[in-house]
């Protein structure tokens, strides 16, 4: 296995107007783009060569993006919340980096987790409820009770998942719920699971402190598969991406290294990494990985999973 840097980007390098700070987001669309936010600063990078294309409007010293920054479906907008004195959702036109829209709510917070596609965004508006938006038609779709949770993730554009820890204190449930019905399909994870992270339609990745990462097979109901362990579990941060077809996990520490698991016979590989990693996606081809520190520098690789003497 490989694990090459292809690029880095700091956006204080470029903007001398930007300071990333606090936790910083990342997305990717069809077109190649991806959109970074961190605390002040928030813009639109090419993929292939790291290159910042433009900035997004009004992000900057009071009013700063906090939560998920996500591309809507189509990639015509992109959403995240902002604070300050205009709290609220904010749209902006990636083209040109124009804010189009935003919205005021009691019930808008911080994006806790996101669909792949980015129509719906779960937020917590208190530590028993949820809220689960539609992004592109601005309203709620959803109320969930969440008292417990401690993971949430989206298993696929219609469906939740949860990890809620059980009633023996050791061990996780983790959840399945769509968000259109009112079912739930469980399944019990053997310790505690901090993250969730899903990995297509066919799996869920669940992350614990103890530096485990377990694979949740989807059918007829949600099955235990693999498990792996990292080698140095004290330093795992619970921050992690699966690729789409469920081959690798990357898994990141608090600061040096990071983790690429090979799942299909365990292999790791250690491979340096930006600070504080926050958010972290394959490439639609898992061909590239790419990840955000609390500084807003985003780090590029190129993965390569094969065995090559």
């Amino acid at each position: 296995m490989r694990v090459d840097t292809v690029y880095d980007v700091d956006p204080e390098l470029h903007d001398p107007r930007a300071r990333g700070d606090g936790d910083a987001s990342l997305d990717l669309d069809s077109r190649g783009q991806i959109v970074v936010a961190a605390g002040t600063w928030a813009g639109v990078i090419r993929s292939e060569s790291g290159e910042i294309v433009r900035r997004l409007d009004g992000v900057g010293p009071g009013r700063r993006t906090v939560g998920l920054c996500r591309f809507l479906p189509g990639g015509r907008e992109v959403a995240a919340f902002c604070s300050g004195s205009t709290a609220g959702f904010h749209f902006w036109d990636p083209a040109d980096g124009s804010e189009v829209d935003r919205l005021s709510s009691p019930d808008a917070g911080p994006i806790d987790a996101a669909s792949p596609d980015g129509r719906l965004a779960l937020v917590r508006t208190d530590p028993a409820t949820a809220a689960v938006w539609s992004l592109p038609e601005r309203r709620i779709v959803r109320w969930l009770e969440t008292r417990g949770v401690t993971a949430f993730a989206f298993a696929d554009e219609d469906t939740l998942a949860l990890g809620r820890e059980a009633a023996d204190g050791r061990s996780h449930v983790v959840g399945l719920v769509p968000v259109g019905e009112t079912k739930t399909t469980l399944a019990r994870v053997a310790a505690r699971s901090s993250a969730l992270a899903a990995s297509g339609p066919a799996a869920l990745c669940a992350a614990g402190a103890d530096g485990i990462l377990r694979l949740l097979r989807r059918g007829e109901r949600l099955e235990p598969g693999q498990e792996f362990a990292l080698p140095d579990s004290s330093e795992f941060a619970g921050t992690f991406a699966v690729r789409n077809d469920g081959a690798a996990i990357a898994a990141f520490g608090r600061e040096l290294p990071g983790w690429l698991v090979r799942t299909n016979d365990g292999a790791v590989l250690a491979f340096a990494t930006a600070r504080a990693v926050t958010e972290a996606r394959f490439s639609p081809d898992g061909r590239r990985l790419y990840a955000v520190g609390e500084n807003g520098l985003l780090r590029a690789w190129n993965v390569d999973l094969e065995d090559r003497r």
